[in-house]
């Protein structure tokens, strides 16, 4: 009976060590699904062996991810080309801008200067001098104006975006 008693016991172990076997056997699957799910790589390409694991899924598709990255680069290129093209047309843009501001305003000068003059040698000296003062005063008022508003303007564009345009 002893005997009886013991191999029952033996086949009980074998028993519960063959169940926590298997339990340790599912264990160990679900931590491989955890480890393979949360792989990650950096870049724009997965390393070679995920492209070949890929490739035993479904054929050329290592080609097909390829080909995406170099669509995406080429993209992004041509963004950045134009947004660099944009960029030297403002400047161009700001340039004509600031030279008709100065064409203008040397003719408004000359215009006072010349109208000022007249009406002093003609009928009143004060009143030419005002007209002449007034519009000269009036003019460097604005040139300053103007002036320190594109000074404010180069210090802000000097400042490091925060929107990178490396991010494009």
């Amino acid at each position: 009976m002893n005997e009886s008693n013991s191999d029952k016991k033996t086949e009980n172990t074998n028993v519960e060590a063959q169940a926590h076997d298997s339990d340790l056997k599912q264990i160990n699957v679900e931590l491989s699904h955890c480890i393979e799910a949360s792989i990650e790589f950096m870049g724009k390409l997965p390393p070679p062996m995920v492209l070949q694991q890929y490739n035993t899924i479904h054929p050329n598709t290592s080609d097909r991810i390829i080909s995406m990255v170099e669509r995406e680069q080429e993209h992004k290129h041509k963004m950045r080309e134009k947004l660099i093209d944009t960029q030297i047309l403002d400047m161009k843009q700001k340039s004509n801008e600031r030279q008709l501001e100065q064409i203008f305003g040397f003719s408004i000068g000359v215009i006072s200067i010349i109208s000022g003059s007249i009406i002093a040698i003609c009928k009143s000296p004060l009143a030419g001098s005002f007209i002449s003062s007034t519009g000269l005063i009036c003019l460097a008022f604005i040139f300053l104006f103007v002036h320190k508003k594109q000074q404010k303007n180069n210090y802000q564009s000097e400042l490091p975006n925060t929107n990178s345009a490396d991010k494009i």
